[in-house]
């Protein structure tokens, strides 16, 4: 049969549900009314999205509707794990014309920080909303309204979501160029000045960070927020290198305390060593030595926390600068270490104890490369690694 014989029209079939799975939203629920929209939640295909409608009374009025046509085109240009997911815009019946988003199962940040969580946890979130504002400016898109009440927590994973662009701008989107923010959270140029900056938006991760982070130690990178628009961080990635160096502050100050207290346990080992071959013989003290070298590596290992920065980067970018800075941080180490015992050993024990632990150390930085080979292609530009 050639394809001009082959008709399509003839067969197949039209459903609007399939055994209580429905195309169309059903349970259609309305979680709050705020100034000219509504916010419901409602199932499709047994899952549930996030519909966002103009109220009634003003859904024929142009300029509620050009603001959805606004906010619409703005989000459909967010593709970030971090940010919101769009699906597009559609007639709902009882509610007109909806803007239709994914569903967050999550809370609000302030409602998530009011819940104690610990230092690592909150610069964890610190770097992923930078993260998501530093990729909402590389659209082209400044957001206006960064408040913990658009900033959504996940409860499965606890990763941070961006929502509600409705105040949101771009230079190529020419209509509704006004001031726009929540007081307390907008810098004192966009409650007066109709041109979107991204400086607006820094200023107001400022106030936030103040919230997340409110460690001394951080005081100064925050701080660099509020200054008059010029001498204020010019982008966010400049924000994130300072807060992270600060961060990184903490980590060294952690791994030398780790070497003094392994280089202290290294003393003993020599004198327990000096034990161990009158008491057992040498074959006791090779296993000894082994032993206590990998549980010593391990501290370095844990302090320098690779495996957690490899789960939690989206930037292939960052993960190997900050690889190569602490690659070695291990080796300088175990390198003390068989210094430090070598005058009891022959050289052909030392032989076998730097090969043991040399493995051990091998097979952690092996896990590194597996999870960075478990990373989807798009997190290294559209390439996988091998």
């Amino acid at each position: 049969m050639s394809t001009q014989d082959y008709d399509s029209s003839v067969s197949g079939y039209q459903v609007n549900d399939f055994e209580g799975i429905s195309r169309n939203f059903t349970q259609i629920e309305v979680l709050f009314r705020s100034g000219h929209n509504i916010l419901a939640k409602a199932k499709r295909y047994g899952r549930w999205w996030m519909l966002k409608a103009i109220q009634p009374e003003k859904r024929e009025q142009q300029l509620y509707r050009q603001m959805m046509r606004k906010e619409l085109e703005i989000l459909m240009r967010m593709q970030s794990p971090y940010t919101v997911q769009t699906a597009g815009i559609e007639q709902v019946e009882g509610l007109g014309i909806c803007i239709v988003m994914e569903y967050i199962d999550g809370v609000r940040l302030d409602g998530w920080m009011a819940e104690k969580q610990s230092e690592e946890k909150r610069l964890r979130i610190a770097i992923e909303l930078l993260r998501a504002t530093e990729y909402t400016h590389s659209a082209g898109v400044v957001h206006r309204d960064l408040k913990p009440g658009n900033i959504m927590i996940t409860r499965n994973g606890e990763h941070l979501k961006l929502i509600d662009f409705g105040l949101a701008d771009n230079d190529h989107i020419a209509i509704l160029k006004q001031p726009a923010g929540t007081p307390g959270y907008t810098s004192p140029e966009q409650a007066t000045e109709n041109t979107p900056d991204i400086r607006n938006d820094i200023y107001s991760l400022g106030v936030i960070l103040q919230q997340l982070l409110p460690e001394r130690r951080y005081s100064s990178v925050i701080n660099k927020c509020f200054l008059p628009i010029k001498a204020r961080y010019q982008n966010v990635s400049l924000l994130i290198k300072d807060l992270q160096n600060k961060s990184k502050r903490k980590l060294r100050i952690l791994i030398s305390f780790a070497i003094i207290l392994i280089l202290s346990l290294g003393v003993g080992l020599v004198m327990q060593t000096v034990k161990l071959q009158q008491l057992e013989g040498r074959r006791n003290s090779i296993n000894e030595a082994i032993e206590e070298g990998i549980r010593s590596v391990d501290l370095v290992f844990e302090t320098i926390a690779m495996e957690e920065m490899i789960d939690t980067c989206t930037d292939f970018k960052k993960i190997f600068p900050y690889y190569n800075e602490h690659y070695w941080d291990v080796d300088s180490f175990a390198k003390k270490y068989f210094d430090s015992i070598r005058p009891s050993f022959t050289q052909a024990e030392m032989y076998e104890i730097i090969n043991s632990i040399k493995t051990h150390c091998d097979e952690r930085r092996n896990i590194w490369y597996d999870k960075l080979r478990q990373k989807p292609s798009t997190f290294y530009g559209g390439t996988t690694l091998y």
